[in-house]
């Protein structure tokens, strides 16, 4: 699973967008892809900031020991809880 890129390079690649870098451009600077920078700009007016999600629900085709959970970190039950 890939990691989430950090929020120090989001902010650089904002930042250039902002002082006119056409998105293609910041794109092959900072080797990130275009859907990327626009995402980032999208999460950053919506939330004030480009940092990563810490609440990533766990999707039904990633296992959900590669997922990070909401609640802490556990699973909710043990595989043994799931038999009674």
């Amino acid at each position: 699973m890939a990691r989430a890129y950090s929020l120090e390079l989001r902010e650089r690649v904002l930042e250039a967008v902002a002082a006119g870098l056409p998105l293609a451009e910041a794109a092959r600077r900072f080797r990130v892809s275009v859907a990327s920078i626009v995402r980032w700009r999208a999460l950053a007016r919506r939330q004030g900031s480009a940092r990563p999600r810490a609440d990533i629900i766990p999707s039904p085709s990633v296992p959900r020991s590669l997922c990070r959970l909401p609640y802490g970190g556990q699973a909710r039950e043990s595989q043994t809880d799931l038999g009674k």
